[in-house]
């Protein structure tokens, strides 16, 4: 089983995504965590016939809410649900929210994977798509991960942007 716990918030809306995406007040994205966090405990006892392998944060910017109830929600779902020992726990990470807080918080839920969200390493194309990142935060992002010894990290990269090159 694998448990995907959406988070629709993001820090801007960019060109061209094909889904929902919400910017949100601290106070909304709070309280939508702590409706994520009882509905998970809604569901103790409920999976104890299943193992999940697999938890994800998804939504492409999991990393602009609150790292601490990041952290919480995945303890939370590490200490209720039946959580298989080999668990990969993934989080969406947006480039311009890696930082010292931020990794410390959520690593407190025990994640072993991070993708790193960022379309693209060229700054035109990041331009077009209006990220509201630079490719300097691409590498900040990728120092802070190797600084919390976060080998398991993963990319994911965009094609066929407008404007975009065969060489690009």
């Amino acid at each position: 089983m694998i448990l995907d716990l959406h988070i629709p918030y993001c820090v801007k809306p960019e060109r061209f995504q094909n889904r929902y995406f919400a910017v949100g007040s601290n106070e909304e994205k709070n309280a939508y965590l702590a409706a994520l966090k009882k509905e998970v405990l809604s569901y103790e006892g409920d999976l104890d016939e299943y193992e999940i392998r697999a938890v994800t944060l998804s939504g492409s910017s999991a990393t602009v809410m609150s790292p601490d109830r990041l952290g919480d929600l995945l303890r939370t779902v590490r200490e209720k649900l039946p959580v298989s020992k080999c668990v990969e726990v993934s989080v969406d990470a947006h480039p311009l929210t890696i930082c010292t807080p931020a990794l410390t918080g959520i690593a407190s839920g025990h994640p072993n994977r991070m993708e790193l969200i960022i379309h693209s390493d060229n700054q035109q194309e990041l331009e077009t798509l209006g990220c509201s990142f630079t490719e300097q935060h691409i590498q900040n992002a990728i120092l802070f991960f190797k600084r919390f010894h976060m080998n398991n990290v993963g990319m994911t990269i965009s094609y066929g942007i407008p404007g975009q090159t065969l060489h690009s």
